[in-house]
């Protein structure tokens, strides 16, 4: 077997500590979606046994979905005459469109791994923009404070983040192989520091979420029925998308440990997760410059000293479009270098998007109770079912309602 190079062995060590971290965590699963979330939707895709690339994936998407619906709420223009909220209730086609585009990745085409309906909100969440509107947010447009008070909400949840990012910097550096007693009981007490201000700072948060959603809910009741029913089917359909980036980022949740521990027992396997991210991305960039995915061929990898570089055959000018073959590849290979450090601090990195969903998810409820109580009727959000690479090829349409939010119809 080939000895794992020093690059891999630290990795290596980074998922030992990891796994051990979020295996104890992994039975809090269910208390981090506040939702009723549908047993089918987050069991389907948190016991599927999915390689790492796929785990790293679904967190990237619950987190794009979380900045997508930051962005919708906080920094897009919007009036009555406003378009892009109606752009929020996908219809079928849009839904199908989607999935047969994403059935050809490299990371579901052929396989029977669930394709998260995160995925699609996503993407279809990202395509929407605005460049005029007479309140500079959707927040803005039922109260003007409550932007501020949604920007100071975040700050204090990146704050936390940043806390817990130095308290892994902590542990790992006493986890060294050379460290001295006295720097490991150094190392160990920033960490236990670090602990108890993260401790004080989610009790602060947690307080602060709830009064905001209760201001929330207090303006939403108070704004104009015109408004209020305008408003309505996008609120829900961002609620929805919302729980489905829940259910992608518990799924990962689950699945991390599993894959971590993969890893730390066939330590070669590092590559072959490297040359699967590898054509992932390549896959992607593509899709982005010529609006079609196509098929890349396995690339060739090299993962030393902390940088990976990645070659590309097959690959034509013709198929690249505007881009070069050279920025393609660069991209390529700065997209994979990311993964393979997301790879390791995934925990962080789920645990930071989790925190945000929660919040978004109390101003949503929020601001939906408040119309509810003045009079308003939520509509039914947009669906996207959980489908495989195989149903969608075969035309296959699942049971209904497995990822239906069923909270955005009350």
């Amino acid at each position: 077997m080939k000895r794992p190079s020093r690059v891999e062995s630290a990795a290596i060590i980074g998922f030992a500590a990891l796994a051990c971290g979020v295996s104890a965590g992994c039975g809090m699963a269910g208390e981090m979606v506040k939702d009723p979330t549908p047993v089918n939707s987050t069991t389907k895709l948190g016991q599927e046994p999915v390689p790492l690339a796929v785990v790293v994936r679904r967190a990237d998407v619950a987190s794009a979905t979380a900045t997508q619906v930051d962005r919708l709420l906080t920094a897009t223009p919007v009036d009555a005459t406003s378009a892009w909220p109606k752009q929020t209730q996908l219809s079928a086609d849009d839904v199908t469109a989607m999935q047969k585009q994403l059935a050809d990745h490299p990371y579901y085409d052929g396989t029977q791994w669930a394709i998260a309906p995160a995925e699609v909100w996503a993407s279809a969440l990202g395509g929407i923009k605005s460049d005029s509107g007479q309140s500079s947010s959707l927040l803005s447009a039922i109260a003007a404070d409550l932007g501020g008070g949604y920007a100071g909400v975040e700050a204090k949840i990146d704050a936390m983040a940043a806390l817990e990012t130095r308290r892994k910097a902590e542990r790992d550096a006493a986890d060294q192989k050379d460290v001295s007693d006295a720097d490991k009981k150094a190392h160990k007490t920033a960490a236990d520091a670090l602990t108890a201000q993260i401790d004080v700072a989610k009790k602060d948060i947690d307080v602060t979420k709830k009064s905001f959603g209760a201001s929330c809910q207090a303006a939403a009741a108070k704004v104009p029925a015109d408004v209020r029913d305008g408003f309505s089917p996008v609120i829900v359909n961002l609620r929805n998308a919302v729980h489905e980036a829940k259910v992608a980022n518990i799924a990962a949740t689950m699945r991390y440990p599993f894959v971590a521990m993969e890893v730390i027992k066939n330590p070669v396997s590092l590559k072959d997760t490297l040359v699967l991210a590898a054509r992932g991305n390549a896959s992607d960039v593509l899709f982005e410059q010529v609006g079609k995915r196509l098929k890349v061929e396995t690339p060739q990898i090299v993962y030393e000293n902390g940088r990976v570089a990645v070659t590309l055959a097959g690959i034509g000018m013709e198929a690249v479009g505007k881009l070069s073959i050279e920025q393609f590849i660069a991209e390529t290979t700065i997209r994979t270098g990311k993964f393979a450090v997301e790879a390791v601090t995934l925990p962080l990195v789920i645990a930071s998007t989790q925190e945000k969903l929660d919040f978004e998810a109390d101003v949503l409820d929020g601001i939906k109770d408040g119309f509810h109580a003045s009079g308003g009727s939520a509509a039914a959000p947009a669906e996207v079912s959980v489908k495989t690479s195989l149903e969608i090829h075969a035309g296959v349409t699942p049971p209904t309602g497995i990822s239906l939010n069923p909270f955005a119809r009350k």
